[in-house]
């Protein structure tokens, strides 16, 4: 069984009927996969850089510009196929994630370079190369993710078993220890990160839409925090939106588990606002969703909180087709299925790859660093080939 499309029948007030149908990937090509997996060296391109967005503002010691965001392109020797990929970063991360792995091995930027894509790599507003104005700025709050974080949710999660599939993570490339290469160098990434409320995450989904008014229809690959503001580019954008790859997206609806509880992304799948219909004016009506709790059969799985029916629907999602894709140790796989169904009730156009259904295990929540990177990265080629046009 290599898909499991899982939809949440929702009755307004009543039980929930949970149904489980399976599909095959029809774009899914084994041998294809296993072919391109033998990709070990960094792929030669053609860089630039520049940057989007941004405003002049009369801050406390005069003029500055601020929100604008650092953009990175590589183009291939031969360009082979008419939509760029835009790559989107997940909490506490920069571009370098899609460059090169830790341990020195091609990254995914390299995979797709060698299949003839152009890619954009970012860093977000107010990150790495983004830089933040102080004038503009005082009192930006910040936060930054410290070792044990790292160690438990990232890439050592086995050994804390946090959430029920960690135990199954074994795809890390090294000890996970301090002192380790390749962990020094994962850590020293990390960069710090403001606080993601709404007006944070409406800079960076600004930013990417004036890169896409720049640049023109992409396909988008957003991971982890990056996955709403894909969601919020794809709102904003929907006509220069090809389709989205969402890794393992921020979620699951409407709150938090296993790294944190309580409220969140008050827009179900976004903290920033999102178009639905009917539409939703959480200034004007805090309680314009009506909620339900959909409790799991199976401890391994998290519960859910869904709209209840008649759900409000994401008109500008449902313009482009999305893969979601979920790796079988990582915390995501615990409430992954909320998000996918969500999406799915909200009459989106979304296929769910776990990836422990087509025979690929023990990776976590930064699959496109692990050993098996090159096993991966395939897939979602494939998918763009069959699905994109």
């Amino acid at each position: 069984m290599l898909f499991l499309p899982l939809l949440y029948v929702l009755a307004q007030y009543t039980a929930v009927v949970i149904a489980i149908n399976a599909s095959s990937l029809s774009w899914y090509d084994p041998q294809l996969s296993a072919l391109h997996a033998t990709l070990k060296e960094e792929v030669f391109a053609r860089r630039s850089y520049f940057y989007v967005g941004g405003k002049y503002i009369n801050g406390t010691s005069g003029w500055v510009i601020t929100d604008q965001m650092y953009v990175e392109k590589l183009e291939p020797q031969v360009v082979l196929h008419k939509y760029p990929l835009v790559f989107i970063t997940g909490g506490f991360q920069i571009a370098t994630n899609w460059l090169n792995t830790p341990d020195d091995r091609a990254g995914w930027a390299s995979y797709f370079l060698s299949q003839g894509y152009v890619v954009y790599l970012a860093d977000h507003v107010k990150r790495g190369r983004s830089p933040w104005a102080m004038a503009s700025s005082a009192l930006l709050n910040t936060t930054f993710t410290d070792l044990a974080f790292v160690q438990d949710y990232f890439i050592a999660g086995q050994r804390t078993k946090l959430w029920p599939q960690a135990v199954l993570h074994t795809q890390w490339p090294g000890t996970a220890e301090v002192g380790d290469p390749t962990f020094d160098q994962f850590y020293a990434s990390q960069i710090q990160t403001p606080v993601d409320d709404g007006p944070y995450s409406q800079t960076i989904i600004d930013a990417y839409s004036a890169l896409l008014d720049k640049i023109g229809a992409s396909v988008l690959v957003s991971h982890s925090q990056g996955g709403p503001y894909g969601w919020g580019i794809g709102d904003s954008r929907p006509n220069l939106v090809k389709a989205i790859i969402a890794l393992e997206p921020e979620g699951p609806p409407f709150e938090n588990q296993v790294q944190k509880t309580g409220p969140a992304r008050p827009y179900g799948i976004t903290t920033a606002p999102i178009t639905y219909s009917p539409a939703v004016n959480l200034t004007a009506d805090p309680n314009a969703f009506t909620k339900v709790r959909v409790n799991s059969t199976d401890p391994d799985f998290a519960n859910c909180l869904m709209q209840a029916e008649p759900a409000k629907q994401l008109p500008n999602l449902q313009k482009f087709p999305i893969l979601m894709l979920t790796t079988e140790a990582s915390y995501h796989a615990f409430y992954d299925h909320c998000t996918y169904s969500y999406l799915v009730q909200a009459g989106v156009n979304v296929e769910w790859l776990q990836l422990k259904d087509i025979g690929i295990h023990g990776n976590a929540h930064f699959v496109f660093m692990e050993k098996n990177n090159m096993e991966v990265v395939p897939l979602l080629d494939m998918w763009i080939r069959a699905t994109v046009k």
